[in-house]
This record gives structure tokens, C-alpha cells and sequence, in this order.
């Protein structure tokens, strides 16, 4: 029994907003849930000036995950005339607070306690980086510059309307200015780490073609600096508490920005971007009518997980091992397929959403479409659960 869920539109963008990349302890460059649950997260006072923005936007459909552009400081939050906060603005503990001017369609409020302003320690993983990176791969610009200088060759700069594609892979700078103008686009997942100040002058972009998952700037720097008129795609990261993070007038960074004193400038937006890709499920296999059913795979796994039952009408059995062993980690467990949908938190659910389940073949008996959640189940509109609520 294969289990489905039909969402109308609303449904879909409640229920498909998650977070982004998995976090893993093995990676030192991996995206913690606290740096993607807001657009700005800013250890000091956080400024947005006249016409500034926070929004949110998802990864695959954009229009679909607006209104999650939260700020959140661990000082104050000031927003003058016309600053928009599209989301919930949260000052640190009282008697810190978020100004009543400007506009938050969210929730003002206060945090408990403070966050961490630096919560992956970059020293250690600067030690590392020094030998270890890809600052070797690095060719020249398409001005025929070589980008990088310095006596160890980690301070990359470029001249103002000079481009260059980054290879995926980890690089280690001491200092990282682009010129006027000038870009820098991605050819898969780059990490870099800046242990010096970054200026990334007016007009300049950096990933504008690539996916905000695909970058993470992470620096230890004294300042951050996105200038008038520049675009970011990426999390950017800053370590110390009081660095200055600033975006200039009608900058423009489209993921996460964590750390800092963070000031935004007039016209200056954030978009948090949510991942809203569509988990991929374990692949299923169907059998071919013949006297020996052979399954076929929509997209075969490397090491089949399915085996055909034989019987008349040839159907698909999970291969019997209930715990994954060490041969396939992917492999699910029972507690995976025994319902529709199960959230750790709480489920909402909204508009004209049906949820149901079916075999694999497709028309076989449902009324197995059930929900689990830790916390409670909301269930909002023309809702037809055909299951159970637990």
C-alpha cells in the first residue's frame, strides 16, 4: 500500500516549507536550522533603514512561500519610515525591543534568551582550510587576471567588470573584494571561508544564476559589505559579533544572512529562501506481467531495495529487513510508510486538500491516509482526511 496526498494550492504551501540542506555534524559548512528559520538573524542592533526589505520566497516556486522574511536580534530591532518587514520581527530579551514605526505583518515581540552569535567556530575550521582547500583550482578571469595575491595566495580580488566561474569545492581567502561591476557565477556547491574583510562593490554579483544552497560565504572578518546595487545568492555567515554586516542602498541577498551588527540601507532587500523542492522518495518498483515478475524501477537505486511477491497479479514487497543495515543506509523503516504524513512539531493543513492513500496499484482500496504529529493537527478548510488523526 503506497500512500498519496492531493493538495489544492494553499494545502501545497503550507505543508511543502522546509528547511533547507540537512545539517550534519561531518560538515563544517552545513546550514544549522537557526540559519535558515529567519532572513536576518543579527547578534547586535539590527537597522532597516527607509525602504529596506525582509521576505521569503521559495527555492522552486517563489510565490508559493511569502510572508517568512523574519527578522530576529539579539539587541534592538529599529525600522524607520517605509522599512518593511514581511514576517515577525524579534528583539533580544526585554527590555530590548522592535520600533513601532515602519511595517511587520508578522508578530513584534522578544526573544527568552539570546541566540549564539557564533555557533560554528570558524578558527578552528580556518586552521584547517589553510592546507586544505581548492584555492589551487582557480584560473584566471576573463580579463586573463589572476584573482588571487598575497604571499600564501589567499587574498582574491578582482578589477571592476572582470568575471570568473568558481569550480564546487572549499576555498579559503584572507580577504575577498570584487570591483565594480564585476562577477562571480558557480559551477556547483562552493564553500568559502574569509577570514578577512569582504567588500563586494557596487554592481557586482556573486551565484546569480545558481541555486542559494549552492553558496555558503561563511566569514570571521571585521566587515561584510554587499554595495549599492549588488546581487548575492547564498547563506552568508559571520562569526563575530561586531563586525559590521552591511547591504547598501538596493542590494539585493537572496537566501540567509546570520551574525554581525546588520544594517540595511534603503532599498535594500533580504529574501529568505525556502526550500520547497519535493522530498524524493525511495524508488518503487513494479513488476512486469511474465511468469518471473522482474521489477522495474521508476529510477532504479543503485542497490535495489524492492523485490516482486510472486502471486497472479504481480505486486512489490519491501526486501525483508526491517532496520537499515550497513549495505543501504536509504533503506525505509516501517515507521516511514505507515501514514501520509507525520511532523515531528505540528501539521496545518488548508484550502480543498484531500488526503488518502492507494495501493500500488493505482485504484486499489485507500481510507489509509492517516497523520501522526508530535504537537497539534490543524486541519483548515474542505478537508477530506481518509484516515486517522493522531
Amino acid at each position: 500500500m503506497k500512500r498519496v496526498v492531493v493538495f489544492g494550492l494553499a494545502g501545497l504551501a503550507g505543508l511543502l516549507t522546509f528547511a533547507s540542506a540537512t545539517f550534519s555534524d561531518t560538515d563544517p559548512f552545513a546550514l544549522p536550522p537557526t540559519f535558515t528559520s529567519q532572513a536576518v538573524f543579527s547578534c547586535g542592533n539590527l537597522t532597516m533603514n527607509s525602504g529596506a526589505l525582509t521576505d521569503s520566497e521559495g527555492l522552486i516556486v517563489p510565490s508559493q512561500s511569502t510572508g517568512l522574511g523574519h527578522v530576529i536580534s539579539n539587541g534592538n530591532v529599529t525600522l524607520t519610515s517605509n522599512a518593511r518587514v514581511n514576517g515577525n520581527a524579534t528583539a533580544g530579551p526585554a527590555p530590548k525591543s522592535v520600533s513601532a514605526s515602519g511595517t511587520v505583518t508578522g508578530v513584534r515581540g522578544n526573544l527568552a534568551s539570546p541566540l549564539a552569535c557564533g555557533p560554528i567556530d570558524l578558527a578552528a575550521l580556518g586552521s584547517t582550510l589553510q592546507t586544505t582547500n581548492n584555492n589551487s583550482t582557480i584560473g584566471k578571469t576573463s580579463g586573463n587576471k589572476d584573482p588571487l595575491s598575497g604571499a600564501n595566495r589567499t587574498v582574491f580580488s578582482m578589477n571592476s567588470n572582470d568575471s570568473i566561474t568558481l569550480a564546487a569545492g572549499t576555498y579559503y581567502f584572507t580577504k575577498l573584494t570584487l570591483g565594480s561591476g564585476s562577477s562571480i557565477a558557480t559551477s556547483g556547491t562552493v564553500r568559502i571561508l574569509c577570514t578577512g574583510n569582504i567588500s563586494l562593490n557596487s554592481n557586482s554579483s556573486v551565484n546569480v544564476n545558481g541555486s542559494p544552497f549552492n553558496l555558503r560565504l561563511f566569514s570571521s572578518g571585521g566587515s561584510f559589505t554587499l554595495d549599492s546595487s549588488s546581487t548575492l545568492k547564498g547563506f552568508v555567515y559571520h562569526s563575530s559579533p561586531t563586525a559590521n554586516v552591511n547591504l547598501n542602498s538596493n542590494a539585493t541577498l537572496k537566501g540567509g544572512l546570520y551574525g554581525g551588527k546588520v544594517t540595511l540601507s534603503s532599498g535594500a532587500k533580504v529574501y529568505r529562501v525556502v526550500d520547497d523542492r519535493t522530498p524524493t522518495p525511495t524508488p518503487t518498483a513494479t513488476a512486469t506481467p511474465s511468469p518471473t515478475p522482474t521489477p522495474v524501477a521508476t529510477n532504479p537505486p543503485a542497490t535495489p531495495t524492492l523485490t516482486p511477491t510472486p502471486s497472479a497479479t504481480p505486486s512489490v514487497s519491501p526486501t525483508p529487513s526491517p532496520t537499515p543495515g550497513p549495505t543501504d543506509p536509504f533503506l525505509l523503516l516501517p515507521a516511514f510508510t505507515d501514514q501520509v504524513l507525520f511532523s515531528c512539531t505540528d501539521v496545518s493543513v488548508n484550502g480543498n486538500s484531500t488526503i488518502d492513500s492507494q495501493g500500488i496499484n493505482p485504484g486499489s482500496p485507500g481510507t489509509q491516509g492517516h497523520v501522526v504529529a508530535n504537537g497539534d493537527i490543524n486541519l483548515n478548510g474542505s478537508i477530506q482526511l481518509k484516515g486517522n488523526a493522531t
